[in-house]
């Protein structure tokens, strides 16, 4: 279970699976001191002697996949069916107006977030819609949502896949003290994805160490939950969004030692904006190196022929964003790159698939709010219900945000720069691939595992793919993407089989003359499901003796066999 997604209750027991003998002094860190003896697809070069099983237990036990539970599990789980006629993949600002639209025309609606409380980027966005916080605009519209009977709402609900027919599998998190998860089953006629988009990480020497955040995630820590990423934070982006992370940290107090762009030409609104909250800002320059052990301390940029040092125990970073389409491509639609944003957008949907709101590649929010209402409008007419216009709240400010993203320049050099933080896949993993011949974007995926891990590719294809597309010389619409498939996040087995185990997942099936096998005292084995009996034991034999015995039998005289799950009888002699 991964920390920052567990909420926290009364009685939680959090320990870490990973670190030996503690995670303050781990021993596993030689591995850092050696990484030269491990580069991608190490274990089918280095572990062929005497085989790969004799490695494999401290393989996987390095690997921190934690420690798998001996006693039975104590919690319940649920599953269940639902149809619907239009389902709503994620509750932020585009979900929320999508439902709203959809709800009036009448239409069976099923609304699904993984968060805890629905409204996605109003949660933490500091912006006030008509003049007003943006959450008494989200209560007026839950209040309404909930009065609706034909609608829906599953908050704590993650659309983890998409199949054929518009079929849609829903993992649900309970109450522990009922149930732990339910897992939906929903057949619905139409899909609206307003699933957001994944903030892109940045590729720089050494750009792992702890206190390094995405910029997006420690706005939402700030302004959520009061929690701030550190003392002293350095902002690196490539693009406009990072700068409002700049303009919520210094309205909280937390000190912003510099904005570091890596764009060429940096928007004059923002670089005013910056010298009025006296915050230096370097532009088209990049981060050369980084400092720390168990934290980030400092950090080295290049600013053309200019070299420069900062303190800091917060990196911020912000390399763009890419539309959260997984369930899109589950669904057998198409992606194309948009070059200017430096993502995988929309291309060809299918059938009864909608895409609206910032996975469509809308800026800002009144943009979201406009074409997400038209969209479900015409949605709604296509499934023979009547929508009308709902009330668009005016947005102060309307952050405008320009889609440009600056090109990620990859530097050469010795030191690791990682494209997948969760499976450690690094710049020369890449470089090692393209020289031993896996180019094409699924063997390189296979090699260096990149996008392998619980990450699915969520903040690594983009950079990882971008640096295969340097390495080659291809564009990347010629490398294209790898495949998409479900679960979008990990379902446990529990949701799976929910209360369909033992007997009742496989009901026991008895022979017509189970009476007469048992009166024989017959011993019985498990043949595809069918009690069948083995042999018919006397007192004092053994399972051999009784076998023989029944063949004499059969072989002098006549035998008689019960073979009624073929349905058919055959008489012979």
């Amino acid at each position: 279970c991964r920390a920052t997604l567990v909420p926290l209750q009364e009685g939680l027991i959090a320990t870490s699976q990973l670190g030996w003998p503690s995670l303050s002094f781990d021993l596993g860190r030689c591995i850092d001191f050696s990484h030269r003896l491990w580069p991608a697809g190490f274990y089918n070069k280095t572990f062929k002697w005497p085989s790969w099983h004799f490695w494999e237990s401290m393989i996987r036990h390095m690997a921190g996949l934690g420690r798998a539970p001996d006693e039975a599990d104590p919690d319940l789980y649920e599953k269940t069916n639902a149809h619907c006629d239009l389902l709503i993949c994620g509750a932020g600002p585009a979900g929320l107006i999508a439902a709203l639209v959809a709800g009036r025309s009448g239409l069976q609606v099923i609304i699904a977030d993984q968060d805890e409380q629905f409204g996605g980027s109003l949660n933490w966005d500091s912006c006030l819609l008509d003049q007003a916080p943006a959450a008494e605009w989200m209560a007026a519209c839950m209040e309404e949502l909930h009065a609706l009977p034909n609608v829906l709402l599953l908050p704590r609900t993650t659309v983890s896949a998409s199949y054929d027919h518009q079929v849609a599998s829903l993992l649900q998190r309970g109450n522990q003290n009922r149930w732990r998860e339910c897992l939906w089953t929903v057949r619905s006629r139409a899909t609206l994805l307003a699933t957001g988009a994944i903030e892109q990480g940045q590729v720089f020497p050494n750009n792992d160490r702890p206190g390094m955040m995405l910029a997006g995630a420690v706005r939402h820590y700030a302004n959520r939950y009061a929690v701030a990423a550190g003392r002293r934070v350095v902002i690196s982006t490539n693009n406009d969004t990072a700068y409002q992370t700049a303009f919520d940290l210094r309205n909280h107090g937390i000190e912003l030692a510099a904005v570091i762009d890596q764009r060429e030409e940096v928007p004059a609104a923002m670089l005013q904006q910056m010298k009025d909250l006296r915050v230096v800002v370097y532009p088209a320059a990049r981060i050369t190196a980084t400092y720390g052990s168990k934290r980030l301390k400092g950090l080295s940029l290049q600013q053309r022929d200019r070299r420069q040092h900062l303190e800091c125990d917060a990196l911020a970073i912000s390399g763009g964003w890419a539309p959260r389409l997984h369930l899109l491509c589950q669904a057998r639609g198409r992606l194309k790159f948009n070059t200017q944003r430096q993502a995988f957008v929309p291309g060809q949907l299918p059938v009864g698939f909608a895409v609206v709101g910032s996975a469509a590649g809308d800026t800002s929010l009144a943009e979201v709010f406009a074409r997400t209402e038209s969209t479900t409008i015409r949605l709604c007419e296509s499934l023979g219900a009547k929508a009308r216009h709902v009330y668009q709240p005016a947005v102060s400010p309307d952050r405008q945000h320009s889609p440009d993203v600056g090109n990620i320049p990859l530097q050469a050099g010795r030191k690791r720069q990682w494209l997948d933080l969760a499976h450690d896949v690094t710049l020369g993993d890449a470089e090692l691939a393209v020289r031993e011949g896996f180019v094409e974007v699924e063997h390189f995926k296979r090699l260096t595992t990149t996008g392998m891990s619980l990450d699915q590719g969520k903040t690594s294809n983009i950079n990882a793919f971008l640096a295969l597309s340097s390495l080659t010389g291809r564009s990347i619409e010629e490398i294209g993407t790898t495949t998409f498939r479900p679960p979008y996040t990990p379902v446990t087995l529990g949701a799976l089989a929910a209360g369909h185990t033992g007997e009742d997942y496989a009901p026991k099936r008895v022979l017509a003359a189970e009476n007469i096998h048992r009166s024989l005292q017959a011993c019985f084995e498990d043949y595809g499901g069918w009690q069948r009996p083995d042999y018919y034991p006397r007192t004092g034999e053994s399972p051999e003796q009784a076998i023989h015995r029944e063949v004499l039998a059969v072989r002098s005289s006549i035998g008689v066999y019960d073979n009624s799950p073929i349905g058919n009888i055959e008489i012979r002699g």
